[in-house]
């Protein structure tokens, strides 16, 4: 046992049996033991209060536990471990009007296969938050890729895989008409060429940055998948490594205009 380890012990004790004769000599009673144990205990309250709030900063647990119970980003995860919450289905996740709503949104990124159901069900918000100068960055699967028969097996589904993608982009392209010209280059569009068996999304928010992986498992559908999400100051090897596939396939992806989808 080091010397810390002594006086990490012998403080409160020393604490408490001073704090045990206060209590007594306040009362102006004969000592007893039950005085000695109430004063003993209320003095080692302030200090354990005190060694506890300091454990819970130093490792962000007090942010990570108490001040997000609030955050818009959570949702319901089945499990929280070194800053990654776990969900085990699409009804545990934040809502994608959460995400909307985020006070200080900057931007979203999106890679997916189709972002059918996204689009289909948001078309009208993402404009609205276009036309606030918000960014908006989709990667799909190109529909004449080789690859949509692979990737088809991803999805329960999946047989018209190829048709979801371009209805995707038929969305797309209508949501950058209906948009204020300011903001057109604020929707990007790009085509990738390639398997890949996570799905990611990035939002921007003014101060930091969040990031979510979604795993793509043969024969699934988006309600049941398993996905990962933290905060880059949450989980840094995480976000980063994320973040690198992203951009790698960002990277390689081809710009999408309309006359592709003839």
């Amino acid at each position: 046992m080091n010397l810390r380890t002594v006086f990490h012990w012998l403080i409160p004790i020393i604490l408490g049996v001073v704090g045990g004769v206060i209590f007594l000599t306040t009362r102006k009673s004969i000592p007893d033991l039950g005085g000695i144990l109430t004063g003993f205990v209320w003095t080692l309250i302030p200090y354990f209060f005190h060694q506890s709030i300091t454990y819970k900063i130093k490792n962000h647990n007090l942010v990570t536990k108490l001040l997000r119970l609030y955050d818009p980003l959570r949702g319901t995860p089945q499990c929280e471990s070194n800053g990654i919450r776990y969900y085990n289905s699409q009804a545990q996740l934040p809502t994608f009007n959460s995400i909307l709503e985020m006070k200080g949104l900057k931007q979203i990124d999106i890679l997916s296969i189709t972002s059918n159901l996204l689009l289909i069900g948001f078309n009208k918000r993402i404009e609205e938050a276009l036309d606030k100068g918000i960014v908006f960055n989709f990667l799909l699967l190109n529909p004449k890729s080789e690859n949509v028969k692979i990737q088809s097996q991803n999805f329960g589904g999946g047989k018209n895989l190829d048709k979801q993608i371009i209805d995707s982009l038929e969305i797309l392209t209508e949501i950058k008409s209906n948009i204020d010209s300011r903001f057109k280059n604020n929707l990007s569009i790009k085509l990738y060429n390639k398997q890949i068996g996570k799905g990611i999304m990035r939002v921007q928010l003014e101060k930091e940055s969040w990031i979510k992986v979604q795993t793509y498992i043969i024969g699934s559908d988006s309600s049941s998948r398993n996905n990962e999400a933290s905060y880059e100051k949450d989980n840094v090897v995480f976000y980063k490594n994320s973040l690198n596939v992203y951009n790698k396939i960002t990277n390689e992806a081809i710009d999408f205009n309309d006359i592709e989808l003839i």
